[in-house]
């Protein structure tokens, strides 16, 4: 942006301008890249305050990362002057950015960066996978070896395994492929996975919450006057 001279990019915020075909084709690795902002209600049980913190913690990861990924798209299509080929025909994006603006060695510390942001991403999807294993254990859904809990540790030691196993197996799997059509092949996989248990959550949850009475027309009507309520408190507080 120092380069550049200006952080304002009129070319970007022209969204009349933007093809719907390439938003389209691009979804599958948007959504992939966002998926697991609700990894957080795995770990309910542990909460201190669940209905208060797990809520929180789904929606201000889901913000968070929303802004973050709009902010690093901007500025990425700002350091190379709107030129959109440099970064989508390159494997290496972020070293195409470091090397316009002159700044090349910076590469190699975003990339470490990278790399060890995958590692932390990758023990969060392993501990997900885990809880899920564990719950479903518990109930016995699956097996309910995966409902066990280490004697010393108290940890689901069996479904933190299994979780490990079912990923190195994927990566086997897709070790004889080119490192972009392996991540290709997993994010198309992933995504509808993802997209699949969103949708049947979003239809079973108003469905439970019916059967256990917690969801009634006069309970929407009544969340729906408090909410008014707070927002005319707020109003009138605010300066």
């Amino acid at each position: 942006m120092i380069k550049r001279g200006s952080i304002v990019d009129s070319n970007q915020l022209q969204l009349q301008r933007l093809p719907l075909g390439r938003v389209t084709s691009a979804l599958t690795l948007a959504v992939f890249s966002f998926v697991g902002f609700e990894s957080s209600t795995t770990l309910a049980r542990e909460a201190r305050n669940p209905l208060r913190a797990i809520p929180r913690a789904v929606i201000l990861s889901a913000t968070i990362s929303g802004v973050f990924f709009v902010a690093t798209a901007y500025c990425m299509i700002l350091a190379v002057n709107d030129r959109v080929s440099l970064i989508g025909g390159s494997t290496s994006p972020f070293a195409v950015v470091t090397q316009y603006a002159g700044l090349s060695s910076a590469a190699a510390v975003v990339y470490g960066s990278a790399t060890i942001s995958s590692f932390a991403c990758t023990l969060a999807c392993t501990n997900a996978v885990a809880r899920m294993l564990f719950s479903m254990g518990r109930y016995q859904f699956v097996h309910s070896a995966m409902g066990k809990v280490h004697q010393r540790y108290q940890s689901p030691h069996v479904a933190v395994s299994a979780a490990c196993v079912f990923s190195l197996t994927m990566v086997l799997l897709l070790a004889r492929a080119a490192p972009l059509d392996a991540f290709g092949y997993a994010a198309t996989f992933g995504t509808f996975g993802f997209l699949t248990v969103y949708l049947l959550t979003c239809i079973v949850a108003p469905l439970e919450l019916f059967r256990a009475r917690e969801l009634s027309p006069a309970g929407l009507a009544n969340q729906s006057l408090a909410v008014r309520k707070a927002s005319r408190r707020r109003n009138k507080v605010a300066p």
